[in-house]
């Protein structure tokens, strides 16, 4: 039976996906027939965060008056996003976003691991930047070695609890001993590569000798002390991490607007959103195809789409790969584009503001009528 089960879901899996926009509209069409004052709560909430985007400068337009449904479609994506902040958390999500509570709770929380992730970076940079002792080429050598990826995997390790939850005020001794730790192991790493590079170059010795050399210093690193910490220094770290992983610090506030920024550009730049309000339907079939890499595909027959099934991933990479001169995933503080956190929140958030625009784009551009240039009916049909 379970076996009859799942064959059935995998033959209606394509049907369901390719009618999941119309589904959801005339399901909240249907309610906003019967209650008319349901959804007006939300209808609400985003004319208020659409003025405030416009007035404060947020979100650029041309004309204040005269909004384009392309400038709307932008400041739903603002909007949206701004319900994942930790700095102005929210305590209740638009009824237009019933169904997508749970994922935004954890988006929020992602998105909380990934600026804390951006601190603990600072925070490395700046103990190196500020140790005295050091030459410029061993700090260089000590951001370099020492990658993200690296530090993700160790500071994760750190902050996870048995029950695999995340506590990072609650572990801030534990993060600034660790990166104190790697410091100085980098340190030493560093002076001992060096030493010995240059004393073999210093040596015309032969090959054997050279390996023998090698052998003797692996024996030595082996039986050597682990690098005595700076007490001083760990509690300036403990004291600027305690403070600065609260979402009301400014430097987590800083940080959290420019991964907000880096999402909206993202998703905007991808999207392909037209003067009509159409955006690209790739998101609907973003996680159907469980089994493309076997040549397989469940993309309905016939679907224009059906060409985007075979990729299951959306990356954030790419849609910035046409835009020349660019390099954001290896520029500034964090190279924090390009970690699969960042990927991870990227294609979630891509499907859930496109699918949520597909729905409701119409709706919230009635909303504005007396501030849009062109009352133009938006279809969500792919182009």
């Amino acid at each position: 039976k379970l076996d009859i089960a799942h064959h059935q879901i995998r033959l209606l899996r394509p049907a369901l996906l390719s009618n999941a926009i119309d589904f959801e509209k005339q399901y909240f069409n249907s309610l906003i027939t019967a209650r008319s004052a349901l959804l007006k709560s939300s209808l609400t909430w985003f004319r208020n965060k659409m003025n405030e985007s416009v007035n404060s400068g947020q979100l650029v337009v041309q004309d204040k008056d005269n909004l384009t449904i392309q400038e709307v479609y932008k400041g739903c994506i603002k909007s949206i996003i701004s319900l994942l902040s930790c700095r102005k958390m929210v305590r209740e999500f638009p009824t237009s976003l019933s169904f997508d509570h749970a994922r935004l709770i954890l988006l929020r929380a992602d998105i909380r691991q990934l600026v804390c992730l951006l601190v603990c970076r600072l925070l490395f940079q700046q103990l190196v930047a500020n140790d005295t002792k050091m030459d410029k080429n061993t700090k260089i050598y000590i951001n370099a070695t020492y990658t993200n990826k690296k530090m993700k995997e160790e500071i994760i390790s750190i902050i996870t609890d048995d029950h695999g939850n995340c506590r990072w005020t609650k572990n801030t001794l534990s993060i600034s001993v660790h990166l104190c730790k790697i410091i100085e192991e980098k340190k030493q790493e560093y002076l001992k590569k060096k030493s010995s590079a240059t004393a073999t170059s210093s040596q015309q010795t032969s090959i054997d000798d050279s390996e023998d050399v090698t052998m003797e210093d692996s024996d030595d690193t082996s039986t050597t002390l682990p690098p005595a910490l700076d007490n001083d220094k760990i509690r300036f770290a403990k004291a600027w991490l305690s403070k600065q992983t609260q979402p009301l610090s400014e430097v987590y506030g800083v940080l959290e607007n420019r991964v907000f920024k880096s999402l909206e550009e993202g998703i905007y730049s991808r999207s392909n959103c037209t003067v009509e309000g159409r955006v690209k339907q790739d998101f609907v079939y973003l996680y159907n195809s469980t089994t493309s890499n076997n040549g397989s595909s469940t993309a309905t027959p016939g679907s224009e789409d059906a060409n985007t099934s075979t990729s299951t991933t959306i990356s954030f990479r790419s849609s910035d790969s046409s835009k020349p001169g660019e390099n954001r995933e290896s520029s500034g503080l964090f190279a924090f584009t390009d970690s699969e956190e960042f990927e991870n929140v990227y294609r979630h958030l891509y499907t859930v503001i496109n699918l949520h625009w597909s729905v409701f784009g119409q709706h919230y551009c009635d909303t504005l009528s007396d501030r849009m240039a062109t009352n133009t009916t938006i279809n969500t049909t792919s182009s």
